[in-house]
């Protein structure tokens, strides 16, 4: 069977549809044959689909870029004959997309073992009843299928599809790619999506982890078929386990050597953890500072970790001669533009070398989503979610307009302080979009050319850039 997976590839991490390239592999597996899109340009789409005359359609979904998939669906819909699957995070927290006319069934959760069943059902001219994890439309109303068991053993799954982007040159040619040690993540932050997610599992440990010698493993065969110059190990949260860890940078130090980053999580930032990273060849370490303000951390984001800890893991990280880029959230529910101001002083603090800001976006059933529908600042409409973290979310604000020119201007202004006054003024002028356009500049120069330092050709790099700034 002709299959088509679609994702923008804008929103993906270095442009590498991850999920998808799981769901290739799995489905190549199986005998079909299968081809990616990118809705970031739906009119190719369109003639990816001409051409290729898939049966069957696959979206990867987030809340925001939703929108705009569905809209892909809907106008393929009236030329051509498919079936349309709707997965990724939006999906799974809101099923009610499948309401929408043009679209014939969505999977929650994971999808690897889900859309292989799929597929062989359709193939054979079958229904999905009876596949777990799908829901789909009949005759009669909605067919809800009952939800698989995660996969407990993550080695299982055929290595990511690879080829899958080779079609597409900015992400084929960009010399920095994304994997992933595990999946799930063992805490419960107010902010996150897997908070939700693990709650459709109760009875399942939901934080599952591979062997350090399979993830090795992997990277090396990677590394001995394409380019690779930089390596982003894209866990929620890496190195939860100190004896994992160990064992991980002992075998990647010895068999690997190529550069890499991972996203920590300051409460567990050791000096050991970071001695033992930085041999074996760590050159970048994020963690989430949030919000400047402790009480709002513990309180309203509940995730308990002091400013104390946010400094000491910074001072940790940098002794080693780590690269720091830490995530903060402006925006927050029931907070004001001082709060946010604050936001940008702690980081002032922890010297980071690279700051980002995104305002918070309620996403569907995360639990502080739901605490801003009871404070009356969110109506509780997905649809009114914006397609990225960089743009004004529909969180009800004082001092809207300046909080979104900060999160613009936010990695300069923490790389160089300035006074209070300096930032008012800054804030009060109507230049968002000017702001954008030298956010997404400075933010690309100093990933390629300080963080990753890799080198890209001109002509890459530039194709790369105006879909950045697009973005």
């Amino acid at each position: 069977m002709h299959i088509l997976l679609v994702a923008d590839m804008l929103a993906s991490r270095n442009f590498q549809p991850l999920s998808l390239e799981y769901l290739s592999s799995s489905l190549r597996a199986s005998g079909h044959t299968v081809r990616l899109a990118d809705a970031s340009v739906p009119t190719a789409v369109a003639r990816t689909v001409a051409s290729f005359q898939p049966g069957f359609i696959g979206f990867s979904a987030t809340t925001g870029l939703h929108r705009a998939l569905l809209a892909i669906n809907r106008a393929l819909k009236k030329d051509f004959r498919f079936f349309s699957v709707f997965g990724g995070p939006h999906a799974t927290m809101h099923p009610q997309m499948l309401n929408d006319p043009d679209v014939d069934a969505i999977c929650l959760g994971e999808g690897e073992e889900a859309i292989v069943e799929l597929a062989g059902r359709l193939a054979a001219g079958r229904n999905p009843s009876g596949v777990r994890n799908i829901w789909f439309k009949t005759a009669g109303g909605i067919g809800r299928n009952p939800l698989r068991p995660l996969v407990r053993d993550l080695e299982r799954l055929p290595r990511p599809d690879w080829g899958l982007v080779d079609e597409f040159p900015y992400c084929r040619e960009f010399p920095v790619k994304v994997f992933i040690t595990a999946r799930g993540c063992p805490f419960a932050c107010a902010f996150c999506q897997l908070t939700a997610y693990r709650k459709l599992y109760p009875n399942e440990s939901f934080f599952r982890r591979r062997r350090p010698a399979d993830v090795v493993a992997e990277i090396e065969e990677f590394r001995r078929a394409r380019l690779l110059s930089f390596v982003f190990l894209f866990d929620d949260t890496f190195g939860v386990d100190p004896d994992w860890l160990a064992d991980f940078c002992e075998q990647y130090g010895a068999r690997i050597r190529v550069p890499y980053c991972v996203q920590l999580r300051a409460d567990l930032v050791t000096d050991d953890a970071l001695r033992r990273l930085a041999k074996s060849g760590l050159a970048q370490a994020c963690f989430g500072l949030e919000s400047g303000i402790e009480r709002l951390r513990f309180q309203l984001l509940r995730k308990r970790i002091s400013d104390v800890q946010i400094l000491e893991a910074a001072r940790i990280i940098k002794r080693h001669g780590v690269k720091l880029m830490t995530y903060s959230m402006l925006g927050l529910p029931g907070t004001s533009l001082s709060d946010d101001v604050a936001t940008l002083k702690l980081n002032w603090q922890v010297k980071a070398d690279f700051s980002d800001a995104t305002m918070f976006q309620p996403y569907p059933k995360i639990p502080l989503a739901d605490e801003a529908v009871r404070l009356g600042v969110y109506s509780g409409d997905p649809d009114a979610i914006p397609r990225s973290l960089k743009r004004a979310g529909p969180i009800l604000l004082s001092d809207k307009d300046q909080r979104v020119r900060l999160m613009y201007l936010f990695p300069i202004l923490a790389a160089h302080p300035a006074s209070d006054r300096v930032i008012q003024a800054l804030l009060a002028l109507p230049l968002a979009p000017l702001y954008r356009i030298v956010l997404r500049t400075y933010e690309g120069l100093v990933r390629v050319f300080r963080v990753y330092r890799v080198s890209i050709s001109i002509r890459v790099l530039l194709k790369i850039y105006w879909r950045y700034v697009r973005f």
